[in-house]
């Protein structure tokens, strides 16, 4: 089954500080290889992205500006999970049966994966695990569509890449006019369902 989390484990290496917490933005991009740190989809299926606080700033105001708590989010999740927080405590994020594993402590693919459609399913039965699923609405279409996007996007960038020019002329018309065609699809379908992953 395809792993949850593409990319590399998120990490929080920025060291600067700033009085508005949007200033981290660049960074939160790169240290979450500009995706979602909790669904992972890719930040360019939005037209922006937001600045979760893992721990609630509405809770924490003192860690509103505190990188080590600050999550690159897609407006879905951070929307979903708002000021959520299972304890009175910024230093607990989860109890035995509500809460949150912050993504770069907890590698998320040990808790969840993709089937082969793209949906978001669970690998175990860990009621935080459970928890996140529901809390972030993991089943819902959007989650698979964007995948299915970035999928379709990662198969088109790869056929972009074969050397045409060591194929015979028709075969090399042909596989372009192929490539023509599936573009095409592609991005009528990012039309059609883009608004679907807002």
């Amino acid at each position: 089954m395809p792993v949850h989390r593409k990319g590399a484990l998120p990490k929080r290496t920025c060291n600067k500080a700033y009085a508005n917490y949007s200033s981290f933005k660049p960074f939160l991009k790169v240290d979450f290889n500009g995706s979602c740190g909790y669904c992972d989809c890719a930040d360019y299926w939005y037209d922006s992205f937001h600045i979760d606080h893992f721990a609630p700033q509405e809770l924490f105001k003192e860690l509103e500006c505190d990188y080590s708590n600050l999550v690159y989010a897609c407006p879905s999740c951070n929307l979903l999970k708002k000021h959520d927080w299972p304890t009175n405590d910024a230093t607990i994020s989860y109890t035995s049966d509500k809460g949150y594993y912050d993504p770069c402590v907890v590698d998320y693919n040990t808790i969840f994966e993709r089937d082969d459609k793209g949906n978001i399913i669970l690998k175990t039965d860990d009621p935080i695990a459970v928890y996140m699923h529901d809390k972030f609405k993991f089943n819902l279409q959007r989650h698979k569509i964007v995948w299915n996007l970035s999928h379709l996007k990662e198969l088109l960038d790869k056929l972009r890449r074969i050397d045409l020019d060591k194929l015979g002329e028709p075969k090399k018309t042909e596989i372009k006019s192929f490539i023509a065609q599936l573009y095409d699809y592609y991005q009528s379908y990012l039309n059609l369902h883009k608004g679907a992953a807002q």
